[in-house]
């Protein structure tokens, strides 16, 4: 529980701090904002008074042209003049924004296209030497009254300005304050939030150093009971293992020795069943097969209890030789022509080795072998067929022995390769079977440095495919 405030508290902290950030960021974006609009209006204002002040020198350098004829005078009228054009679109382009201030400027620019061409005819006049006309023309006003509608035009956009102002300060002082709020106040509740997180962290420390200590004081006590088991433990496995090679020893010296005793007895069967073809009864004879096929099975039981003993006691004594590949498994598929004939199984043999040698150990090969065709002939139905097919790919050697049996079910593979395990599906026609062969093969292939891989369908049959450097 105590865990689960710790974490709510942090996570708190941590969502208060993001909020508290967004508020300020925005709050400071609006107070930017609301600055940019005052320095704008300064800026409309400050342009708006430099506008007059050039269409005053304009105007004040033309009269002082006229009445003194002195040339200096038309210096600062050439100036404002060149700049007049500029300021007023400046001015328009500063509040394209708002549209009262665009009319006001529309009005002002006719007014100014009106004034220029009254100081243009004055001038034009005196640059005739009609410096009287010129004059008069002046004093008719009509240069006083363009003047005084230019300035009420600009004092009306000046105003307007003002007034914008006034407002856009307001403004910038509510976001000012706004923001100054937002900050202090973020500040107050995350110093809060802080203050509590270290209250409640100092208490949990504190609990956990109780909680180290009491750990501390039962690990002692654990430490002295794990070296007493631990002890107990060897003194077990010490035995289990001495257990182990007794069982390994008594398995295989029985069976060893019922192995001599199973192969005199199937040795004396086929006696008595070559010298007995002419004297015995159809039903001693039959007695005679079903002795003979009890002990073949007898005596392939020995010979996987035998492998399976000398595979857990790491005596597989794998030999390497280049062998002919092809020869070898044409030999295993002759060996078992008898039995497939019997079950009208077909053996296909697909050789596409481009290397028939391959370093193995003959007689462990020949053994796999004999194991996946005996059970893929066990597995398989009468008319069915069992394809052996051999190749070379990327440096290595593949064996591929495919049945067209029940195949596998996916919740019965992991028990596959294990020792002993039977699944589901039964020999055709009742042939034994001991759970070991698969296992037999697996540890035999791998002590050759291969793999066994297979693929499986439920009613299409299984594929076991060996892999072994070429």
């Amino acid at each position: 529980m105590r865990i689960n405030v710790v974490r709510i508290l942090l996570c708190f902290s941590i969502g208060l701090t993001l909020l508290c950030s967004s508020l300020i960021y925005f709050a400071r974006q609006q107070k930017s904002e609301d600055l940019m609009w005052v320095l704008h209006t300064h800026e409309v204002i400050e342009n708006t008074v430099t506008l007059l002040s050039s269409i005053q020198d304009a105007e004040n350098g033309q009269r002082g042209y006229i009445l003194t004829q002195n040339i200096e005078f038309l210096k600062p009228y050439s100036n404002a003049i060149n700049q007049i054009d500029s300021q007023l679109k400046k001015v328009r382009h500063l509040t394209v924004d708002n549209k009262k201030q665009q009319l006001n400027l529309d009005r002002l620019d006719t007014e100014i296209a009106y004034r220029m061409r009254l100081i243009d005819t004055t001038l034009k006049l005196e640059g005739a030497n009609r410096n009287k006309e010129a004059i008069e023309f002046i004093k008719r006003g009509n240069g006083r009254i363009s003047m005084d509608s230019i300035r009420a035009i600009l004092n009306r956009v000046l105003i307007q300005e003002d007034q914008l102002l006034i407002i856009r300060n307001e403004n910038l002082k509510e976001s000012a304050f706004f923001s100054s709020l937002i900050s202090f106040s973020s500040l107050f509740f995350i110093g809060s939030m802080s203050v509590i997180s270290l209250f409640v962290i100092s208490k949990k420390q504190k609990i956990n150093r109780n909680l180290i200590k009491d750990l501390s004081t039962y690990n002692l006590t654990l430490e002295s009971q794990i070296k007493q088991r631990t002890i107990d433990l060897e003194t077990i496995n010490q035995k289990l293992v001495l257990l182990n090679e007794d069982k390994n020893q008594f398995l295989g010296m029985a069976a060893h020795d019922l192995k001599n005793p199973i192969n005199t007895i199937k040795g004396l069967i086929n006696i008595l069943q070559i010298t007995g073809e002419t004297n015995l009864s159809d039903e001693q004879k039959e007695i005679l097969d079903h002795v003979n096929n009890s002990t073949s099975k007898m005596s392939k039981l020995i010979s996987d209890l035998l492998d399976i003993n000398r595979i857990d006691q790491g005596m597989t004594d794998i030999q390497f030789e280049p062998e002919n590949l092809l020869q070898i498994v044409e030999g295993v598929i002759y060996g078992f022509k008898e039995i497939a004939e019997q079950k009208e199984i077909g053996i296909t043999l697909l050789n596409l080795l481009t290397n028939k040698t391959l370093s193995t150990d003959k007689n462990a090969l020949v053994r796999i072998l004999d194991n996946l065709v005996s059970n893929a002939i066990k597995f398989s139905s009468k008319g069915k067929d069992v394809h052996i097919s051999l190749y070379n790919k990327n440096g290595l050697t593949y064996i591929s022995v495919k049945d067209e049996g029940p195949g596998i079910k996916e919740e019965e593979k992991h028990l596959l390769f294990g020792k002993f395990k039977k699944l589901s599906n039964r020999p055709t026609e009742g042939e034994s079977s001991t759970g070991l062969g698969l296992s037999i093969v697996k540890s035999l292939v791998e002590a050759m440095n291969g793999s066994i891989e297979y693929t499986s369908e439920v009613g299409k049959g299984t594929t076991f495919t060996l892999v072994f450097k070429s």
